[in-house]
């Protein structure tokens, strides 16, 4: 099923070809034999053309409602008609004749623009599928969707690896240098003293995992000293 606006371009779509098919069709009619011939086929070709159509547009859905409108507007328009005849008891043989045509008229209609609108629907371009990619991150391998069903590269999340000249993922979405992080983070340090956790993650726009990182790595490189407190998750530097 196609959305609102494709069933109602399919919609129009169908009746603007069941019209020029019907036109076409009409055109060979008068000739003996080979016109009956052609107008035979026109019964059935019309229908499944002007479904196809509707159906490639505007999905099923566009293919069911167009073969419901011809009969009924032939139905008001005929029904109309009759009313206008002045004999009651012939209004009423007219009108029981004319829904019955009408009714076979909606189940053809159904069958053969059905058809039409079925191959139709079948023939709408589908939707790529996402397509996974492995990407590389570090030492790990993370299979991620890409969701524009195309095969260019994308980055993962990297995992918690601080090593010098490595990028590290903010929580803003950007990269940024692991060695321009740690020194923005031993200055804080040296700057306050002390400082939570979630404090320093939240004000660099990391994950309080990778501050924890950074930290012992500077106090492996020996550029800070300290300790970090394991009730309230502060670290406290040392003289």
């Amino acid at each position: 099923m196609g959305k609102a606006s494709e069933i109602i371009v399919g919609i129009i779509a169908g009746l603007v070809v069941w019209f020029v098919l019907w036109l076409f069709f009409a055109l060979f009619s008068w000739i003996p034999l080979i016109g009956w011939i052609i107008g035979i086929l026109g019964i059935f070709i019309v229908p499944m053309g002007a479904g196809y159509v509707a159906g490639k547009v505007g999905g099923v859905g566009a293919a069911v409602a167009l073969a419901f409108i011809a009969p009924v507007s032939g139905a008001i328009i005929g029904f109309y008609a009759i009313n206008l005849i002045p004999i009651a008891f012939l209004r009423q043989i007219l009108g029981t004749a004319w829904g019955f045509i009408v009714g076979v008229w909606v189940i053809f209609n159904l069958i053969f623009v059905g058809v039409g609108g079925a191959i139709g629907s079948a023939a709408r371009p589908k939707p790529q599928k996402p397509v996974k990619v492995e990407v590389q991150v570090g030492e790990k391998s993370t299979s991620v969707p890409n969701v524009e069903g195309t095969s260019k590269p994308v980055i993962a999340e990297p995992e918690m690896e601080t090593r010098s000249g490595e990028l590290v993922w903010t929580k803003e979405g950007r990269l940024l240098e692991i060695d321009v992080l740690k020194k923005r983070v031993l200055g804080y340090l040296l700057a306050y003293k002390k400082a939570e956790l979630k404090t320093l993650a939240s004000k660099f726009n990391v994950s309080k995992a990778q501050i924890e990182e950074i930290i012992f790595e500077l106090i492996a490189d020996g550029k800070i000293k300290g300790v970090i407190d394991p009730e309230t998750e502060t670290f406290h530097v040392k003289e």
